[in-house]
């Protein structure tokens, strides 16, 4: 079964006592070129201090260096070594446009490919190996060379004295110059790369931390992004090798060897720090950026979604529903009236009386009312209007209801009255 996916740190800090901005650049991560090779890379860039927009020339070392190796087709470590010039010259180009008085920066990288390394290097940043001897003994080697004037001075055979009199981080070579040639490492001898770390450090780390410091600081550390923090932060505090201060900004990415590829996220994962972590860049935005664009687009269209759906919800139940629950009034024209006709000559039939008629009703006896049809006159007058023309009452039925004639009843007495259907109805 495969180890994981080997783990990556990478630290970068401003130096704020004496930096206005951070000019460091870094990268780590997976990627895969476009002939569908995957490797990993692990990048520093440092801008060169007194030459304009340093922060500028390392983004665009770090992130033309991703770029040029993602649009690439090489194979192998030895097809990448052969392209390295040609690569080194187009993330070139970009940098000497920066500015008509001149930029530049450094660049370190190394791509792994399983069990091969390439080392792409110019300037005086720094790749070390951390691991083990062949006599498992505690091993730490420098792999790249300074491209300083020191250096090439004392390469040169120069006087201490000549060597001294010249500045300590002055570049002899640097992309931003009018050509580059990078000094290329292919599968470095006496460096066992299933196991161990590679570590790239910018000259704010390799000037304060010692090799054997270093080393020590590995073992003690599994944690990759807490041992580059630790040397960061460490180092702002620590002098350099001449006892001075430390002003310059800090960089550092580890790198774990020995570990297969082998079930690599489909698109990789890759990581900026320092100046290319800015993602506002015509370069683009990180990977970490993207990813959170993309989250807050899918969370966006979740909540819009869920806000369309309330909406029409609190719409039908404050206003369709109630309206769908209230019964539409009767209209007249609904019904269609009935239409009757009649043979000529004919007479209609006359219409259906009521089944009961008017309901029994007192009358209170006045004295214009004794007589025998007084009384009577008065009810059927009532009766008509009351809307009963054909009911009627007589004197007689008053007397026969009442047990006896009006005429002979005291006035203001109240009589019962029953009214009965005319004769012939």
């Amino acid at each position: 079964m495969p180890r994981r996916i080997p783990a990556f740190g990478l630290c970068s800090e401003q130096n704020p006592r004496f930096k206005p901005r951070n000019e460091d650049a870094a990268g780590a991560g997976w990627l895969r070129n476009r002939g569908g090779v995957t490797f990993r890379l692990a990048a520093v860039a440092d801008g060169v201090s007194g030459l304009a927009r340093g922060d500028e020339a390392s983004r665009l070392a770090v992130r033309g260096l991703v770029e040029q190796l993602q649009a690439a087709t090489f194979r192998g470590a030895e097809e990448l070594a052969a392209q390295a010039d040609a690569l080194f010259a187009r993330i070139n180009a970009p940098i000497r446009d920066l500015s008509d008085s001149g930029s530049g920066t450094t660049l370190t990288a190394a791509v792994l490919f399983g069990r091969e390394l390439v080392v792409l290097h110019v300037g005086d940043s720094v790749c070390y190996y951390l691991g083990r001897a062949a006599a498992d003994s505690p091993c730490a080697r420098k792999l790249t060379s300074e491209h300083t004037l020191v250096a090439a001075a004392t390469s040169a055979g120069a006087s201490d004295d000549d060597v001294a009199a010249l500045h300590q981080h002055a570049l002899d070579r640097c992309l931003g110059d009018p050509e580059v040639k990078p000094q290329v490492i292919v599968n470095p001898p006496d460096v066992d790369l299933t196991r161990g770390r590679l570590l790239l450090v910018t000259d704010g780390v390799s000037d304060v931390w010692g090799v054997s410091d270093l080393l020590l600081a590995s073992g003690r550390e599994r944690d990759l992004e807490k041992l580059c923090t630790a040397l960061c932060t460490g180092a702002l505090a620590r002098p350099n090798a001449r006892g001075k201060p430390n002003k310059d900004n800090i960089t550092a990415v580890a790198l774990e060897l020995g570990a297969s590829l082998n079930g690599m996220p489909p698109h990789g994962k890759f990581r900026y720090a320092g100046s290319a972590a800015d993602w506002k860049t015509e370069s683009g935005a990180p990977a970490r950026i993207g990813a959170w664009r993309r989250w807050g687009i899918v969370v966006s269209l979740a909540i819009l979604m869920a806000w369309a759906g309330f909406s029409w919800w609190f719409y039908a139940t404050s206003v369709v529903y109630p309206q769908m629950m209230v019964p539409a009034p009767p209209r007249p024209n609904d019904v269609p009236p009935v239409s009757v006709s009649f043979p000529s000559g004919a007479k209609p039939p006359p219409p259906k009386l009521p089944d009961t008629g008017p309901a029994e009703f007192e009358m209170t006896l006045e004295e214009a009312d004794k007589n025998p049809t007084g009384l009577a006159k008065r009810a059927n007058n009532k009766l008509r209007e009351e809307g009963y023309p054909d009911w009627e009452v007589s004197g007689e039925q008053i007397a026969a209801d009442n047990g006896r004639e009006p005429t002979k009843i005291q006035a203001g007495t109240k009589l019962w009255i029953k009214p009965q259907r005319k004769a012939g109805l």
